[in-house]
């Protein structure tokens, strides 16, 4: 098969170099068989095609007669080369009875430029989980280090919102003597995370900190202490702590260097980063400013699951708050943008989530639930998921499994910026239970979060209504209707998707009782 001269690409932590006839992960060459090259350049070459088998037997075999399991050998070894598989198909993706598709956009780099794998336009954050070092010379010790680690890479692998090394690759620096920095340029990642494991007696404690080693600081570091008398309890008990810990800690701090530098300068990932800042603030002005953002981000990277996934985000904030003219039709442009991220990238469970969310507002309860119980199948440390389930029973009016996934959604996440959100599904489900006192206290923790929070807005003047309070309930529907002017109960019927009708109409009595126009 012809390469191009000089044409080179990148994606994710790797740069393929046609001419050179070379993959490289950071400073390292990936080895690769001559076929397995070959095909892996057409794939990436064609990336916004689908190519058939014909095609691959075409330029890879130069036409000869090969067999199918040839041919999937050789596409299992590209997807082992770039740290892929089968099951996930995170990078090549089996279009069945069609072909292969390359699942992301490629970046074309310029003749003579250079390139940093670990920073590559529109690349995820990257992290190496590095062994984790038993203090001591127990050998039990050094398997549970072992084991922490690899739960630990196996758990962040699951949030397609990073790529993760390797354990083959980062566990290849046990023992050496070499700092976060070095280890970071030679794997070609942004984030190393490092770890310790003390015993004393029955008791153990692990040590971890993430280091952002470009910019050679901790950015992270917690302790935790277990009992070891269930050895595997306790490993899986602070693995998933470590997990969702780390997790967003990589999150916050890509948000955080995205708002800090010029926006001309930004990669299309880190510019969705950029929008989920000014998303997390829940203004209007911000939630128009992260869709704009992210529209520019489609037109130059269509395929990046998490700019739609965000977009549908945003559009169902604009809803919840009243922030658009036409709800139904925010509804649906939401709906499409979560079930473009979900399409783009099957084995995301943060797109399934989203998708599951979006369902919920276009009132298919079913396929919000599938989608949900999708997302916790593919990641089951997913705050997100739990939280949207909890907002999807308390429309439901399934009060006990409201607070069940909900409880668990801020066990995992307790900062989370999605907080309102879920409380705003466990005020409906108190408030359709006739615990108005705990709807106010609830509607208090989502002020605290976002002090003029439109859902909480409405919940507390309908709990205030029913509780005979009529002063401070129309004062509070004087306020509701100062932000969202123009609500009215028919809107509001259409916002909110409450699932029995007689409770829909037990919501939307409490809001005209508190003085909500029909």
């Amino acid at each position: 098969m012809g390469t191009e001269e000089n044409t080179r690409f990148s994606f994710e932590d790797f740069v393929l170099d046609l001419s050179a006839t070379e993959l490289r992960k950071g400073e390292n060459v990936v080895p690769m068989e001559p076929q397995v090259f070959d095909l892996l350049c057409l794939l990436v070459s064609e990336h916004a095609r689908v190519v058939t088998k014909d095609e691959i037997i075409e330029k890879v075999w130069d036409g000869r007669i090969v067999s199918e399991s040839a041919v999937s050998s050789r596409i299992n070894a590209v997807r082992k080369a770039v740290g892929d598989d089968g099951s996930e198909q995170r990078l090549i993706k089996t279009v069945h009875g069609r072909g292969f598709r390359f699942a992301t956009t490629p970046e074309r780099i310029e003749p003579g430029a250079s390139v940093d794998p670990a920073n590559a336009p529109s690349s995820k954050p990257s992290i190496a989980v590095l062994p984790f070092v038993a203090m001591s010379d127990d050998t039990t010790l050094g398997y549970f280090a072992d084991g922490i680690a690899e739960d630990i890479i196996d758990g962040l692998s699951r949030f397609h919102e990073l790529s993760v090394i390797a354990r083959n690759s980062s566990f290849s620096f046990r023992d050496q003597m070499i700092g976060a920095a070095e280890i970071a340029e030679r794997l070609g990642v942004k984030y190393i995370l490092e770890g310790s494991v003390r015993q004393m007696g029955q008791r153990i404690r692990v040590s971890v900190k993430l280091i952002d080693a470009k910019e050679q600081n901790t950015i992270w570091s917690e302790r935790y202490d277990g009992d070891l008398s269930d050895i595997f309890d306790v490993q899986d008990e602070i693995t998933e702590k470590a997990v969702t810990s780390i997790a967003p800690q990589t999150h916050y701090a890509e948000i955080s260097s995205a708002y800090r530098k010029d926006i001309a300068s930004l990669t299309d990932w880190e510019r969705v980063m950029r929008a989920r800042w000014h998303m997390d603030r829940q203004t209007r002005d911000d939630t128009d400013m992260a869709l704009a953002i992210l529209a520019n981000v489609k037109a130059s990277s269509p395929d990046l699951a998490l700019a739609h996934s965000t977009e549908a985000i945003c559009r169902m904030h604009r809803m919840l708050n009243a922030w658009c003219d036409d709800t139904l039709a925010e509804i649906s442009a939401a709906g499409e943008a979560a079930e473009q991220a979900a399409r783009f990238d099957t084995y995301d469970a943060t797109a399934h989530a989203v998708m599951g969310l979006a369902s919920m507002f276009q009132w298919r309860l079913d396929e919000c639930h599938h989608h949900l119980d999708e997302a916790i199948r593919k990641n089951p440390n997913l705050a997100l998921a739990y939280g949207f389930r909890a907002t999807a029973y308390g429309v439901q009016r399934k009060l006990d499994k409201t607070l069940e996934a909900y409880d668990i959604a801020i066990r995992l996440s307790p900062e989370d910026s999605s907080r309102p959100l879920w409380l705003s599904g466990r005020g409906i489900a108190l408030y359709l239970d006739h615990e108005y006192e705990a709807v106010l206290e609830n509607v208090d923790r989502m002020l605290r979060i976002h002090a003029s929070y439109g859902p909480a807005l409405r919940q507390r003047a309908a709990a205030l209504a029913r509780l005979g309070r009529m002063d401070e309930a129309r004062a509070a529907m004087d306020e509701v209707l100062t932000y969202m002017p123009g609500l009215t109960a028919t809107k509001l019927a259409k916002m909110v998707p409450v699932e029995a009708p007689e409770d829909q109409e037990y919501w939307l009595e409490g809001m005209r009782m508190a003085g909500l126009p029909d």
